[in-house]
């Protein structure tokens, strides 16, 4: 390589700022393909573009949720306490210690427990910048700016997102609608008891029995 060439084009082209040929038209592509196929429920479509490291963070959750005490459980971030009641409320004792991480991913999506209800914010990614073969994508609700970045990593010509922010956001806004840490708690369980149709009661936080 001519190193004369190399300088000029780092600053024509700085890495973490631009696309230098990638196109931020397919990062988003592949948000929306997660997105679209989780909502319609073709788990196969959605994870086909998911970072493994999402599934890994999953086999994170699901060790917690077969034996998590109630005081680790607790300490979780709102989102990750919702997911761990979802997966000790909806997986039967059997399921739970059998499951692995991509294995609730899929149950998830195909059962449409991840799928969007009517009239919920619509999800997109806003500006997106590069840093091979990386790149990072400003989370929009409702075309509104969230604070939060989704991750992409390019693996084989196709962009694979990494969707925890997309969970930590709905974990911020059911705790916006909380007045207190106990009064979050008794509304994820709540919005667990109406999401699944079974009652949910303080119990859930202890592993299972």
């Amino acid at each position: 390589m001519n190193r004369y060439l190399v300088a000029p084009i780092a600053i024509v082209c700085p890495l973490a700022l631009v696309s230098c040929g990638e196109s931020t038209e397919e990062v988003r592509a592949a948000f929306d393909t997660f997105d679209g196929a989780t909502d319609r429920r073709v788990a196969q479509e959605a994870m086909g573009v998911m970072d493994p490291v999402y599934f890994e963070h999953m086999d994170y959750l699901i060790k917690l949720a077969r034996t998590g005490s109630r005081e680790r459980v607790l300490s979780l971030p709102a989102h990750e306490r919702m997911e761990i009641v979802a997966m000790r409320n909806r997986l039967t004792r059997d399921e739970l210690s059998k499951v692995d991480g991509a294995g609730w991913v899929r149950l998830s999506i195909e059962r449409g427990w991840w799928a969007a209800d009517p009239g919920e914010p619509a999800l997109s990614i806003g500006r997106v910048t590069f840093r091979s073969p990386r790149a990072s994508g400003e989370l929009l609700v409702d075309g509104q700016r969230t604070g939060l970045t989704v991750e992409f990593v390019k693996t084989n010509d196709q962009w694979l997102v990494d969707p925890r922010p997309v969970d930590e956001w709905w974990g911020s806004f059911v705790s916006k609608r909380a007045t207190s840490a106990g009064n979050l708690d008794q509304m994820i369980l709540n919005l667990e008891s109406v999401e699944s149709g079974k009652r949910v009661n303080q119990t859930i936080w202890d592993p299972p029995k």
